[in-house]
């Protein structure tokens, strides 16, 4: 090529079909029986097929080429046949509206049974149960919807993906919630279920702009093996990196008092400000409240109440079925919140008010 020459380079790009800004016109429909619908795509009264490129060319070769004898409609029968045909199409393109919105409405009911069923704890199999009741509640009430309601799905695999679901959804609402935090803080609590397994929950409180304050549960994870400082440290900074926080923006934590916890060289709070460096943002460091009601309860001798408190239950419950009738009448005559005391044991034993005390209530 000559050094003198030059070449657009727009003009050597090859035309796209948006390019074009081709428009449907109306006078097609007379010609060549098309339509355009709502999604700009031209239909075939006749065939209910569709050209893909808006062109009068296109239109004309399938309407020759397939609806030759067609063109004995001349006239006033071109028109009512137009009209026969656009009548047939609405209602088709209506009835198929009609059928997506009842699978739409069957879809959101089953995610919404499936939404109860999580949230009361019950077993994914209980959705079966839960659509016979409602078939049946339907043939007696209302048999002509009674199609509808057979068509929702409940069984357990599909009630196990539909909670699957809310999960992941309950995720991406919190990280496009995490993202307009100006400030936030966490709080960390760990403990061991019933079957010996560590459990670790992490809270977060966040501020908005406008001064909205939102606080959720980032997660719940198991902790299989040990439960030290860096162990928890690494599954927070797991949990926290799922709804995406930003840490730059931490300046607050809450613990318990356990040394895991705030241990002064490999506690948790400790490692966490290692972790974070130099920052602007000091962290500050608060401890849970309930705990340190704990921490006043072994402060305070309350041995002298909980001792009247054991042999009084003790009285009543073990000496005779008698004075138990009797307390519990008494309950009852002075509108008692709860109707009954337990015997004394030591898996009872609360952390509340009174710290390790033994913490006796009328349930």
């Amino acid at each position: 090529m000559a050094s003198g020459t030059s070449v657009d380079k727009n003009s050597s790009r090859k035309r796209k079909l948006e390019d074009e800004h081709r428009k449907f016109q109306e006078i097609w429909t007379d010609k060549y029986f098309f339509v355009e619908n709502s999604e700009k795509k031209l239909i075939c009264l006749i065939c209910q097929n569709s050209v893909a490129v808006c062109k009068e060319y296109n239109l004309q070769r399938h309407y020759l080429t397939k609806h030759k004898p067609y063109e004995k409609f001349v006239g006033e029968l071109r028109k009512q046949k137009i009209k026969s045909l656009m009548q047939g199409f609405h209602v088709q393109k209506n009835m198929f509206i009609q059928k997506n919105k009842e699978a739409q409405d069957v879809t959101e009911v089953s995610y919404e049974i499936a939404n109860l069923i999580a949230k009361h704890s019950k077993a994914f199999s209980e959705g079966d149960f839960i659509k016979k009741c409602i078939l049946l509640a339907a043939q007696k009430l209302s048999p002509d919807v009674l199609k509808k309601f057979e068509n929702i799905s409940l069984n357990r695999m599909t009630v196990q993906r539909r909670i699957v679901d809310l999960s992941g959804d309950i995720v991406d609402q919190l990280k496009e919630k995490s993202k307009q935090f100006v400030y936030f803080s966490l709080a960390t609590d760990e403990s061991t279920d019933v079957t010996s397994t560590a459990q670790l929950l992490v809270f977060v409180r966040g501020v908005t702009e406008d001064f909205s304050i939102h606080e959720e549960l980032v997660g719940l994870s198991s902790l299989k093996w040990q439960t030290t400082g860096s162990d928890l440290l690494n599954e927070r900074l797991e949990q926290i990196s799922v709804i995406e926080l930003d840490l730059d923006k931490l300046v607050g934590i809450s613990t318990d008092g356990a040394p895991a916890m705030i241990g002064k060289q490999n506690g948790l709070v400790q490692l966490l400000i290692k972790h974070l460096g130099e920052r602007k943002y000091e962290l500050k460091q608060f401890h849970c409240i309930i705990h340190q009601q704990n921490l006043c309860g072994k402060e305070l001798d309350f041995d002298h109440v909980m001792k009247v408190v054991v042999s009084t239950v003790n009285f009543i419950k073990s000496r005779s079925a008698l004075h138990h009738r009797q307390f519990k009448q008494f309950l009852d005559e002075i509108e008692a919140e709860y109707g009954d005391l337990v015997f004394f044991n030591q898996l009872q034993i609360v952390k509340g008010e009174l710290g390790h005390f033994p913490n006796y209530k009328l349930v």
